[in-house]
């Protein structure tokens, strides 16, 4: 067990902090996977422990179980913060699964047929279809984005839309 004087002036070579953090880690990260909502995380909340608590290490008590106790007090306030975005996460997970659930029961069979044909296009016809209808870019800036001169997109845009139009009548 560190002493008191060992805290500050460390032992075998190395700084206190060093020490400390060697010593402590084992129980560190039995309390953090008996404490986090995410058990799988604890090896990052201690990492994130250690992390923040060397940053901070100019506030490391001197006496050995003042030291353990802030060592421990940082601990719980990593848990606190990764317990919260693990459970924003969560929700925001929950939220974007409802919303793929509804868009994709919401495709009707004709819908999917469309689709198929878009993704049978070339390459250089199909994305810029998809940025056009899908994703509601104008032709000219969907050229920006893809690299293109205006008339080139246009001129594409024009022949994948004739394909498209002559597959749907003739399938």
């Amino acid at each position: 067990m560190t002493t008191a004087a060992d805290v500050r002036t460390g032992v075998h070579g190395r700084d206190a902090f060093t020490d400390l953090a060697i010593e402590l880690s084992p129980a560190l990260l039995a309390y953090i996977a008996r404490r986090a909502l995410d058990v799988d995380a604890a090896p990052e909340i201690l990492n994130d422990t250690l992390f923040i608590a060397w940053r901070k290490r100019e506030r490391l008590p001197a006496d050995a179980v003042g030291a353990r106790m802030w060592l421990f007090v940082v601990a719980r306030n990593c848990i606190r913060n990764h317990d919260r975005a693990w459970n924003r996460r969560r929700m925001h997970e929950s939220s974007l699964s409802e919303l793929t659930e509804a868009v994709t029961s919401s495709v009707d069979e004709g819908g999917a047929d469309v689709r198929k044909l878009v993704l049978d296009l070339p390459d250089g016809y199909r994305e810029l279809v998809m940025l056009v209808h899908w994703d509601g870019f104008s032709i000219v800036e969907a050229a920006r984005m893809l690299g293109l001169g205006e008339s080139t997109a246009r001129t594409r845009y024009a022949r994948a839309r004739d394909r498209l139009r002559a597959q749907l009548e003739h399938p």
